[in-house]
């Protein structure tokens, strides 16, 4: 009979520290998803930042080349000469 109770004391603790371990390992996925989580929204603002950057550069390369082309129609003109008084 003493020997079920140790067996059952033995056996008791096994379970109980495997459900202690598990609390603890599942602790510290979730705490490494949520890091995971916020990793990746983090990544995704700065994708959606830089798209923005590269839209608004293409904007300003339209403009330049607008802007070259409408000078290149212009006729030359001559520098004026200043004559010192």
């Amino acid at each position: 009979m003493s020997g079920n109770i140790v067996l059952w004391a033995f056996l008791n603790g096994v379970i109980l520290g495997a459900v202690w371990i598990a609390i603890v390992l599942l602790r510290r996925e979730r705490r490494s998803t949520s890091a995971s989580d916020e990793l990746i929204d983090n990544m995704q603002r700065r994708l959606d930042a830089l798209e923005q950057v590269d839209e608004r550069v293409a904007q300003i390369a339209e403009r330049v080349d607008y802007t070259e082309h409408l000078l290149a129609q212009q006729p030359q003109r001559q520098p004026m000469d200043h004559k010192d008084p």
